[in-house]
């Protein structure tokens, strides 16, 4: 049955390619704490992001497991295109979030 599962979650990654992938899986998160069921317990999904996202936000430190943010690359390393309509100011989020992060960390 997770066979089944995981199956289909592929197909609709794969067919949505969506611009941002969160890992909300760390200590001290809200509910999510088990970071055995991030995206690195999932050889797939796993394999997926490492050949179509970059990491843009990670906010684990030396102690800690932190959340991950994912983009997905414009153009991916299949030579295929894609534009992002809109996601400056997502992009522009993320930039204030890790820069609020790392004024904490120092």
């Amino acid at each position: 049955m997770k066979r089944y599962y995981q199956d289909r979650f592929m197909t609709d990654v794969k067919g949505s390619k969506p611009t941002f992938v969160v890992d909300a899986w760390y200590p001290g998160s809200f509910a999510f704490e088990d970071r055995s069921y991030s995206p690195e317990s999932f050889p797939s999904f796993w394999s997926f992001l490492g050949d179509h996202y970059d990491l843009v936000l990670d906010t684990s430190s030396a102690d800690i497991e932190g959340m991950r943010v994912w983009k997905y690359r414009s153009i991916a390393r299949d030579g295929t295109n894609r534009s992002f309509s809109g996601s400056s100011v997502l992009d522009q989020d993320l930039v204030d979030v890790a820069s609020v992060h790392q004024a904490q960390k120092g």
